[in-house]
């Protein structure tokens, strides 16, 4: 597992997320943390939004602490729900919209991919391919 994280691995993936980034024509922040959510690798594509630097790595971060999606983090992060008070109690690090996808190996995490600078639709799309790409190198 700890082999995804040799630093030829991470390159491509960052390589993988400025090309589709690139085809879809948005610019776009990356983030790729371990799976405790602590970053090893980040980019910031020229003409990116200057949130997208704090957003990705907090994408990241909350799809490897949740072991899933930041997309399917929406519908039980309302007020009534546990989760929504977790979120508030963790000084804003939690993010419920796209862009935020785990690295899965053998069901088991290992990390996670951060995206953000298009909508939350593209951010997902962009870290999903890029999750794809990892899985298999």
């Amino acid at each position: 597992m700890l082999d995804h994280f040799r630093a030829e691995n991470l390159f491509r993936v960052l390589q993988i997320v400025v090309c589709k980034a690139e085809r879809i024509q948005v610019p776009v922040s990356v983030c790729i943390t371990d799976a405790s959510g602590l970053s090893l690798a980040f980019l910031r594509m020229e003409g990116a939004k200057p949130i997208s630097v704090e957003l990705a790595p907090k994408k990241a971060y909350t799809a490897a602490m949740f072991k899933m999606a930041t997309k399917d983090l929406g519908g039980i992060a309302q007020p009534e729900d546990a989760f929504f008070q977790m979120g508030m109690r963790l000084g804003g690090k939690i993010v419920t919209f796209g862009g935020g996808v785990p690295l899965l190996y053998d069901n088991n995490l290992i990390g996670a991919i951060g995206v953000s600078g298009g909508s939350a639709d593209q951010d997902h799309e962009i870290a999903q391919a890029a999750t794809d790409v990892f899985l298999k190198l």
